[in-house]
């Protein structure tokens, strides 16, 4: 039936594969936390479908956690909040020389 060599050959490949599947395991991911997000949904740029999936996708998540996750669309850059310093913005200024 099986040569003795491919039995051999097939349970070690067995063997190997078993002691390496619980490195395979992937890590908790964490979307929502406590009524949070803790993720965002990213889109392909310019893609019309891709953004009413998403949309789709963020609306189920809202309504299993409250958590509405923000969605981005990818390569365009998103607004950050200036670095402010007593109200003032940071920016621009040497660091020398600000008070």
């Amino acid at each position: 039936m099986f040569k003795p060599l491919t039995l051999s050959a097939s349970i070690v490949v067995l063997m190997i594969a078993l002691t390496a599947l619980p490195q395979l395991q992937a890590a908790p991911l964490t979307i929502v936390e406590n009524g949070r997000s803790q993720a965002v949904i990213v889109v392909e740029a310019k893609q019309p479908k891709a953004m009413k999936a998403a949309q789709a996708l963020q609306t189920y998540i809202e309504k299993m956690s409250g958590a509405k996750l923000a969605l981005i669309e990818e390569g365009v850059p998103q607004f950050q909040e200036q670095p402010r310093a007593g109200g003032y913005l940071v920016d621009g200024f040497e660091r020398e020389k600000f008070l």
